[in-house]
């Protein structure tokens, strides 16, 4: 048997996980996919999306930082590029003096 942390309750998605969320049990050595992760791995870490009742923590849904929305990156994105397109068409318009 292998001790692993799982989650007491739903963790709702950008939740800091405090210690008060885990719970520790036990899970046939033949049944964990990956490395168990300490507590200290899971504790003040954000959740990247929902963990759910007794699911195993992976470091895949963990983050240091509650993640910016994929919308807002996508959007923040195509704002960058055209401003780039844009400062370059501008930038062909001028004479080198």
């Amino acid at each position: 048997m292998v001790t692993i942390y799982v989650a007491e309750d739903n963790i709702q998605k950008d939740t800091q996980i405090t210690e008060k969320q885990i719970k520790k049990t036990s899970i046939a050595k033949q049944f964990i996919l990956t490395k168990p992760l300490l507590k200290k791995e899971i504790i003040n870490k954000f959740a990247k999306e929902t963990i759910y009742k007794n699911e195993a923590f992976l470091k895949e849904k963990l983050s240091l930082k509650i993640e910016e929305d994929r919308e807002k990156k996508k959007k923040n994105l195509i704002i960058n590029i055209i401003a780039i397109i844009w400062n370059l068409n501008y930038l062909k318009t001028q004479t080198i003096h």
